[in-house]
């Protein structure tokens, strides 16, 4: 009898060590908002992914910057491609019935991914001082260069840049809900900081990591003469901003 209960009492404790170390064992190849933003990897996979958006967002952004742009025509005089359906773009005719770009055009999603990941490395104290201002550098160049394609369709827009959702997650709309700026001039400001931000944070690195369709700081550069050849021909003053029409793009001043 007294066997049996020395039995009983050793797999009881093999069982219940066994459930303990269960509890503390995270799968190396599963990663959830505890297991992840704990390496140098799984930063440079963030990184892989924010530029993967960034590619899903072409049509999007083809249609605030070309399209918009002045290079096309409608009706059969046009001096590029597009689909017929873009004709109001392309003519500037948006209404409330038929805006042709709402939602923003999608982008609040991606760059709510880019605050999420400043928010994640600028407390990674598993990065070298090196590793998170190429980082850095990196995610405060994509985030000017959505806000640039925002300010250009719509002046003012309303500046995120907390990851609400991870940071203080809201429990109603009115929570959620987030206000134009005041001036376009705040918005277009704030543009110009996220660019010396980035400048900063690079800290005079070009170097690419083997990733050349990556930001970089080169890219930084040409976002950041874009954006001032643009705003010369721009009244933005804070007194009387007026943005015109059609909006240059990307690649063409008006």
């Amino acid at each position: 009898m007294k066997k049996i209960f020395v039995y009983c009492c050793v797999i009881i404790a093999a069982f219940t060590s066994c459930k303990e170390i269960d509890l503390e064992i995270t799968p190396e190849d599963y990663f959830a908002s505890g297991s992840f933003w704990k390496s140098n990897d799984q930063v440079a996979g963030a990184m892989l992914g924010l530029h993967s958006q960034l590619r899903s967002q072409q049509q999007n952004l083809w249609s605030l910057g070309e399209l918009r742009a002045g290079t096309l025509r409608d009706g059969t005089s046009f001096t590029g491609t597009a689909s017929l359906n873009s004709a109001g773009i392309i003519t500037q005719d948006i209404r409330e019935s038929a805006p042709g770009i709402s939602g923003w055009a999608g982008l609040y999603g991606t760059i709510f991914q880019v605050n999420n990941f400043i928010y994640q490395v600028e407390k990674a104290d598993y990065l070298t001082d090196a590793q998170k201002g190429y980082y850095l550098g990196q995610a405060y160049g994509l985030r000017a260069f959505y806000y640039f394609y925002l300010f250009r369709t719509y002046g003012r827009v309303p500046l995120v840049t907390e990851p609400q959702a991870a940071v203080n997650t809201p429990t109603s709309a009115d929570q959620a809900y987030k206000a134009r700026t005041d001036t376009e001039k705040e918005t277009f400001d704030f543009i110009k900081s996220e660019i010396d931000k980035s400048e900063k944070s690079f800290s005079g690195n070009y170097e690419t990591k083997n990733q050349k369709a990556q930001w970089s700081l080169a890219a930084t550069k040409m976002l950041k003469t874009e954006v001032y050849l643009w705003s010369a021909k721009v009244n933005i003053d804070g007194q009387s901003p007026k943005i015109p029409t059609p909006i240059c793009s990307w690649r063409k001043l008006p």
